[in-house]
């Protein structure tokens, strides 16, 4: 738990498991957090965790080579990044298996995101079972395929800033995809 926007967290090669709170199960972080070589796993619960099963990103967070699975909360299973937040940012990351009952299963984002060279998949919500998007993502050579919504958008509510080489299993709900993107596989 990171309250003070002041603080620094940085977290190699760990495990963080089977916690329960409001919000950010896993981690709350409201300071300046580095993930590297982190698995995030089994935190929160969909009738007690509000927003952030695996994380709830306040401020700034860069996520390298991490993790995030069998997360549970209302909104933003795997990851919750609030609209105060400046960033986060996730390279080589693993989004999997995390469920919402509410929004983004895997990710739900309401500030600037950049996604490279990660995977989503296996996650579930009502709506947006991978990402539900409220604000900017910039996404490169990332998977998102073979995540499932109760009523709309498997895979993305909202639009992405695609730099190409994406593939995006289900489309329905997306926009910003360029050429290079390949869409429609499982």
């Amino acid at each position: 738990y990171v309250e003070d926007s002041g603080s620094q967290l940085i977290l190699n090669r760990v495990i963080i498991s089977n916690n329960m709170a409001g919000n950010g199960a896993g981690i709350f972080n409201n300071g300046t957090m580095t993930l590297t070589d982190v698995v995030i796993t089994s935190n929160g619960d969909v009738a007690v965790t509000s927003e952030g099963g695996g994380i709830y990103n306040k401020n700034s967070s860069t996520l390298n080579r991490v993790t995030i699975y069998a997360n549970e909360a209302d909104d933003g299973g795997g990851i919750h990044n609030d609209d105060t937040a400046s960033n986060i940012s996730l390279t080589n990351v693993t989004v999997s298996g995390n469920t919402a009952a509410g929004f983004g299963g895997g990710l739900a984002n309401q500030a600037p995101a950049t996604i490279v060279n990660s995977t989503f998949t296996l996650n579930n919500a009502n709506n947006g079972g991978c990402i539900d998007n409220c604000d900017s993502i910039d996404m490169t050579n990332t998977i998102l395929s073979g995540n499932t919504a109760n009523s709309t958008n498997d895979d993305v509510i909202g639009a992405i800033t695609s730099q190409g080489y994406n593939l995006i299993g289900n489309t329905s709900g997306i926009s910003g995809l360029v050429a290079s993107d390949i869409t429609g596989v499982s």
